[in-house]
């Protein structure tokens, strides 16, 4: 199984939501998502335009695009609860 990037669990609630990127920027052709930071190409390319609630959502897709791709879930946990 191909592990997931360790991301947050969930978005930040701060006024700036940072971006997911983790410098691993590659897509991949069958899902469309980065392999890196599970991001579509259009999501990567107007984040810094969008507002923080579609960040949010995009945050929110990211663990399931992960594990629909094969990786493991277990990297979405909180650290106190790994």
């Amino acid at each position: 199984m191909r592990p997931c990037p360790p991301l947050p669990v969930s978005a930040p609630a701060a006024a700036s939501v940072p971006s997911p990127c983790i410098g691993i920027c590659q897509i991949d052709p069958r899902t469309g998502w980065c392999a890196g930071c599970w991001r579509t190409l259009d999501e990567i390319a107007g984040w810094s335009t969008v507002d923080d609630a579609r960040k949010r959502a995009v945050w929110a897709e990211l663990p399931g695009r992960c594990v629909q791709a094969g990786g493991d879930p277990t990297l979405f946990l909180p650290d106190s609860a790994a």
